[in-house]
């Protein structure tokens, strides 16, 4: 699914499907190893948005107290950024209305490079 304008006239990304995983470092290397190989029917939006959910439950664990990994913190916030940077910087507002999501491909090298990162940590 694309874009919609919300009320307040922002954009909204729609479309992306629950991925059923807890929220740690395994499942994020998993899911980005799935994704590498083409063995998943997760989509990249899919996995974005996994991300960011992962992302605000580590901020929320570090603002309860809680000790945190940053360098896993830092891949998620990467994995957010470059999610938007790509589709903004790739397609225009019209397009990004029309556009089906689950159909969107980060580059092979980014996705390599988390996985690299998430391995190394």
């Amino acid at each position: 699914m694309p874009f919609k304008i919300t009320d307040n006239g922002r954009l909204q990304e729609t479309g992306a499907k629950e991925i059923p995983l807890a929220f740690n470092k395994e499942n994020l290397i998993t899911l980005l190893n799935d994704i590498i190989a083409g063995g998943t029917q997760h989509s990249h939006q899919d996995m974005v948005h996994w991300a960011r959910k992962f992302y605000s439950y580590y901020i929320e664990l570090f603002e309860n107290g809680e000790d945190i990994d940053f360098d896993l913190k830092d891949v998620l916030e990467d994995i957010d950024a470059q999610w938007t940077m790509y589709l903004f910087n790739t397609y225009k507002t019209e397009e990004l209305l029309k556009l089906d999501l689950s159909k969107v491909k980060l580059s092979k090298e980014l996705l390599i490079n988390w996985y690299d990162r998430l391995r190394a940590i």
